[in-house]
């Protein structure tokens, strides 16, 4: 697994960066394979040990005079110390008794099934995206339908420590406005899909958590690397969907859908 991230790495350092737009996707790119390498390195090891070495903590000061060449240059050093990490923590490997990549163990622990599903008050579309998850043989887990057992909205979502991944469903179920242009309000999602799409972010990290959108819906801006696709009627989100499983480890049988 490691092998593959470091030959995704080097792909990434030949990626030909030629504008401000190729720069900002190509900054996506980074992350969500940034994103990946960390939470591996937490499922390869009992401690944090990898984590910190593959990933210390870093300053990296701006002036207001960069440019987004200035910001690429960074960007390739950055990739360049983190694929040299990598392989680095690869060949320490044997050094830890109980890990073996590729063995059942490892696997096992990296491959779940469970993916929760956040949404809004759009019944058919929860229905739809959690048919299509049980159909390709993963178990969709949906907040609402759990015991409340007294708990709280975060207590529930903290409660939730065995998922590793979030499909989050925005559908316009709201109306809301800038405050300096009230005539013109926007359809929105509720505000506890927003709040949960925020949370799982921060708790699975951006290259885990996929966000299906229908209609106008208006979208959250400044969230870089996560995955947006379309609920579309021709229902071609549920490839989307699927390959981004698969992308993230789950084994999948395209020929379910």
């Amino acid at each position: 697994m490691i092998n593959v991230q470091v030959g995704k790495g080097e792909e990434l350092m030949r990626t030909k960066v030629e504008s401000e737009q190729q720069y900002q996707r190509f900054e996506q790119d980074i992350n969500i394979w940034d994103d990946y390498n960390k939470e591996l390195m937490k499922r390869i090891a009992s401690n944090d040990d990898f984590v910190e070495d593959y990933s210390p903590p870093t300053a990296i000061v701006y002036t207001p005079d960069d440019t987004w060449l200035d910001f690429l240059e960074n960007s390739h050093s950055s990739l360049e110390r983190k694929i040299a990490k990598l392989k680095s923590i690869l060949q320490r490997l044997d050094l830890i008794p109980e890990i073996g990549i590729g063995t059942k163990e490892n696997s096992t622990d990296v491959i779940k099934t469970d993916i929760f599903i956040v949404h809004g008050h759009d019944e058919a579309a929860k229905q739809s995206v959690a048919r299509c998850i049980e159909r390709i043989g993963l178990n969709p887990i949906i907040l609402h339908e759990q015991p409340n057992k007294g708990n709280t909205l975060i207590e529930k979502l903290e409660s939730s420590g065995e998922v590793s991944y979030s499909v989050v469903i925005l559908t316009p179920d709201d109306f809301g406005a800038d405050a300096s242009n009230q005539g013109n309000p926007k359809p929105r999602a509720r505000q506890n899909v927003i709040l949960e799409l925020g949370y799982f972010i921060g708790k699975l990290g951006r290259s885990r958590v996929c966000a299906l959108h229908k209609g106008n819906v208006e979208l959250p801006s400044d969230i870089h690397g996560v995955v947006w696709i379309k609920l579309d009627n021709e229902e071609g989100w549920k490839l989307s969907l699927a390959k981004e499983l698969k992308n993230a480890g789950y084994n999948i049988d395209m020929n379910r859908l």
